[in-house]
């Protein structure tokens, strides 16, 4: 199996997992005098069997990530450096567009408010990040589909 596929399977077993949870909850407690709609005994053993798989995929897909080089990194730095590049490409974002609002004032008399950074110069470091974020994404993608789970 590729990373990309368990990748797929993880996604399946997390969305699998919640609506076992759903199920077992609404199905937990009932008026006297009435049965659940769904036995939840047999949610539950379902729900253990989903977890333990869950477990056992992500375990695998992690050690692949260790393990496995993407270019000169391993796939977990490759991971941590996107992450990252997302983080900071958010918060300059939020910062810049604070600093680039305008203020309306209605008078002359008020205080204009002015920024305290170059927020084209930002918005540059802004566009080389979210360059490099691609870049770096579609390499990660690209070795997904090419590296098989160990």
């Amino acid at each position: 199996m590729k990373l990309a596929e368990a990748l797929i399977q993880r996604k399946d077993l997390t969305s699998d997992i919640s609506d076992l949870k759903t199920r077992i909850t609404n199905n937990s407690i009932v008026q006297e005098g009435t049965e659940p709609a769904e036995d939840p005994e047999a949610l539950l053993l379902q729900l253990y069997d989903k977890l333990k798989r869950f477990e056992s995929l992500v375990s695998r897909i992690n050690y692949t990530n260790a393990i496995t080089k993407l270019d000169d990194i391993t796939l977990n730095e490759a991971l941590t450096k996107r992450d990252v590049l997302q983080l900071t490409y958010t918060t300059l974002s939020s910062i810049s567009n604070h600093a680039s609002s305008t203020v309306s004032r209605y008078s002359m008399t008020e205080i204009l408010n002015k920024a305290t950074i170059d927020v084209q110069k930002m918005r540059k470091k802004l566009d080389k990040i979210a360059e490099e974020r691609r870049k770096l994404e579609t390499k990660i993608q690209s070795a997904n589909w090419t590296i098989d789970l160990l």
